[in-house]
C-alpha cells in the first residue's frame, strides 16, 4: 500500500511532494465500490485465498466529502 503525490514541473521533471505507506484518501469509494483492498491484504497475509473477482464492482458511485466542525 502507497500513496504518492507528485507533480510534473515546466521542464517536464517528475517532483515527489509525499510517499506515503498508506491507503489514500479516496479508499472509501473502491470499498463501497467491491474493491475491499484491506481485506484482500489481510488474507494474502494470512495465507487465504482472496477470490477477488473483477466483474462484480459497482459502477457510477459518487463520493462527497465536506469540512465541517460541530461546536458544543
Amino acid at each position: 500500500v502507497i500513496t504518492l503525490q507528485l507533480f510534473l514541473t515546466k521542464d517536464d521533471k517528475v517532483k515527489f511532494i509525499e510517499i506515503n505507506p498508506r491507503f489514500g484518501g479516496g479508499v472509501p469509494l473502491s470499498i463501497k465500490a467491491g474493491a475491499n483492498f484491506p481485506k484482500w491484504i489481510l488474507q494474502e497475509m494470512l495465507g487465504r485465498e482472496t477470490n477477488i473477482r473483477f466483474d462484480n464492482f459497482k459502477d457510477r458511485l459518487i463520493m462527497l466529502r465536506y469540512d465541517g466542525e460541530v461546536w458544543l
